[in-house]
């Protein structure tokens, strides 16, 4: 977002303040915040060919990305060490999405109890 803000409002002036937190709002309650923000300032610049561009433009680099990894994947597989970091990868994922769960409620009633 910092360099979002730097781009549209600092060095090509295309939004004022309000109207890139709208963006950012409209992101933040909605799933998947940078896409929402980048279709929006998209849209609201270039109608709704910039929506497209921006949301191509998001998902580009890890498409790309991926697309160079896949060939290689099979490979890496076969090494015993890769499968280690993997399943470690995958535990910690799992442990996070546990813990999270687990204080995910007391968050909710703790912010219900401030407001």
């Amino acid at each position: 977002m910092p360099i979002m803000y730097h781009e549209l409002i600092d060095l090509f002036g295309w939004f004022d303040k309000k109207t890139f937190m709208d963006g950012v709002i409209l992101g933040q309650v909605t799933p998947g915040s940078i896409i929402i923000a980048a279709t929006f300032f998209g849209y609201m610049h270039f109608g709704i060919l910039g929506s497209l561009l921006a949301t191509v433009c998001v998902f580009t680099p890890s498409f790309l990305i991926l697309m160079g990894i896949i060939p290689f994947f099979d490979k890496l597989r076969s090494y015993p060490q890769f499968n280690k970091i993997l399943n470690g990868i995958l535990c910690s994922f799992v442990g996070l999405l546990a813990v999270i769960t687990y204080r995910l409620p007391s968050i909710y009633i703790g912010m219900l109890l401030i407001f």
